[in-house]
């Protein structure tokens, strides 16, 4: 019994050692790792106060020359082509140029069928002068020279008529004095009721006649301004045909084609005969002297 005492008592003394060692095992783990992160610490710390360091590399300067021109590859084109087209519809007629010949400027290329085109000249200049006509005859009717100026007092017939008003104006005026004064010396008895009445209607029938005459002065210048109204539209209708002549004799003189430039026909694709419009093209002039250069760059 007192063996079996002992030996338990053994191992509760072994199993407090134990106990003991785990746990200073412990506190020296737990005391080291507190060390160990205090130390990173400190050691982050130091890194990030040490300033970081840039490496730079010097050479020295050379001075080197650029050259002044550049290589390029381009091509040589003439100084001015252009295609040559009509500016009005037609047959051609005659081609003087062929293909190489030099022409200068203003020189024939080709000429069109110009029959159509001389047939609208005349008929616009038969207008024309039909405008012209009516024109003389509106200016005749007041009494006015070719391109002379509207004045109506200067009209025949609105001074006939104001010579007319004036006359009967000055009757009216005679008359109504005549009988202001018989009318007086009724009053006085020196003269006869009747022959105040008498005077009365005459100077009545001087003023009907004298404001008749006002309104034939007033009929004939409205008149005569209309007669000039005609004027102005026969200038508009003749200031139209004149239009039509100029338009009509371009046409007649397109029908000639010239050479816009000097220089060499490449090329000459119509041919009398042909009937072309201002979208054909009659012939190719090129101007070679100057040549240019067409670079890429």
């Amino acid at each position: 019994m007192l063996l079996a005492g002992c030996i338990r008592k053994g191992h509760i003394a072994a199993l407090t050692g134990i106990v003991l060692i785990l746990i200073s095992l412990v506190t020296a783990c737990g005391r080291s790792k507190s060390k160990d992160e205090k130390t990173k610490q400190n050691g982050d710390a130091a890194q990030a106060a040490t300033p970081s360091v840039i490496l730079v590399t010097a050479s020295q300067a050379v001075s080197r020359e650029v050259p002044s021109y550049l290589q390029a590859t381009g091509s040589l084109e003439a100084d001015e082509q252009s295609d040559i087209a009509p500016q009005v519809s037609g047959q051609i007629a005659a081609t003087p140029v062929d293909v190489g010949a030099f022409v200068r400027q203003g020189e024939v290329i080709a000429r069109l069928n110009e029959r159509d085109a001389q047939l609208r000249l005349q008929q616009a200049q038969g207008a024309e002068q039909q405008a012209v006509a009516a024109l003389r005859q509106a200016e005749a009717r007041l009494g006015l020279g070719p391109g002379g100026k509207f004045d109506p007092n200067q009209i025949p017939e609105v001074r006939a008529a104001r010579q007319n008003y004036e006359a009967a104006e000055a009757q009216a005026k005679l008359a109504e004095t005549n009988a202001r004064r018989y009318a007086n010396l009724v009053e006085t008895g020196d003269v006869a009721r009747s022959t105040y009445d008498q005077a009365k209607a005459q100077a009545e029938t001087a003023r009907a006649q004298a404001n008749a005459a006002k309104q034939q002065d007033e009929v004939a210048v409205n008149t005569s301004r209309q007669n000039n109204q005609g004027i102005s539209a026969a200038q508009a209708v003749l200031a139209s045909a004149r239009a039509q002549t100029g338009l009509a004799q371009k046409a007649a003189a397109d029908t000639t084609i010239r050479a816009p430039f000097s220089g060499f026909i490449s090329d000459r694709p119509a041919a009398p005969g042909e009937y072309v419009t201002p979208a054909s093209k009659i012939a190719t002039l090129v101007r070679s002297n100057p040549i240019k250069v067409t670079l890429q760059l």
